[in-house]
């Protein structure tokens, strides 16, 4: 059976392993390497959700080739930054229309998750470090195309201390 990968993290050993299960298994369709550079992250990841910056949240996702404040690369790790503003920037544009408090990261895979016949299991990983603060709010999530299953959280984690 095929299976495909998609992946994230910044270990070696991660990618090494999954190179080794990919060819056993299916490919690897988004490996660790892609945190390497910004070019590295520009070549598979798109800047913000597929819609656009906003959520049903108070916060307004920024990032792109030239606004790196919010989305940084170092050491071939990822790093999503929140920040709370202190102005008035108006609603989200998604229901229920929050007003904007926090300008935040998100990139999200240029290799959507499709389920088909000839690829109808996929693997997805990542290693993830949240700090733990009241108030926030870590999700990996994978929205996977399929009929009743189009909002998968691999990681989701609201700290409500």
């Amino acid at each position: 059976m095929q299976r495909r990968s998609l992946l994230t993290g910044s270990a070696a050993v991660l990618a090494a392993a999954a190179r080794a299960r990919a060819a056993e298994t299916g490919e690897t369709v988004l490996g660790a390497g892609s945190f390497a550079n910004y070019a590295a992250l520009e070549a598979n990841w798109n800047y913000r959700y597929p819609w656009g910056s906003d959520h049903n949240g108070s916060a307004r996702m920024y990032g792109s080739p030239t606004d790196h404040n919010h989305v940084t690369l170092s050491g071939g790790v990822l790093t999503l930054k929140a920040s709370r503003i202190t102005w008035d920037e108006g609603t989200s544009g998604s229901p229920p229309h929050l007003p904007i408090r926090y300008h935040s990261g998100t990139i999200h895979a240029k290799d959507q998750v499709r389920i088909t016949s000839q690829f109808p299991n996929y693997e997805v990983k990542g290693e993830f470090q949240a700090p733990s603060a009241p108030g926030s709010w870590h999700t990996y999530r994978a929205w996977i195309t399929r009929v009743g299953a189009t909002d998968v959280d691999i990681h989701h984690y609201l700290d409500d201390t």
